[in-house]
């Protein structure tokens, strides 16, 4: 396994591209694929940007190996126990790769 890790493709509305990245960052031997939790894409307010939840969630579910997790977590745009309930949740469907 190498030290490096990518971003999950978050800006578009395609989710076969965070399977493709998640498919990817497994077979390359790849430590970890992270998110973050910007609401709107940089540079395309109106552009579509999947979600933190949605996309850690995808990215756990179709990989066995690779370490998940989030670059950034707004906690002021959720109430605490949001955030913590994603946390475990990520961490569950994960098995303990977060």
């Amino acid at each position: 396994m190498t030290a490096l890790s990518i971003t999950a493709p978050q800006f578009g509305s395609d989710p076969s591209c965070l399977r493709g990245a998640a498919e990817f960052a497994e077979s390359a031997g790849l430590r970890g694929l992270y998110a973050f939790d910007h609401l709107v894409p940089m540079g395309r307010p109106d552009g579509p940007v999947f979600d933190l939840a949605a996309t850690l969630g995808t990215v756990a579910a179709c990989t066995s190996r690779v370490t998940v997790g989030s670059m950034i977590m707004r906690v002021g745009v959720r109430s605490v126990e949001e955030s913590a309930a994603l946390a475990r949740s990520i961490r569950a469907i994960a098995a303990g790769r977060t």
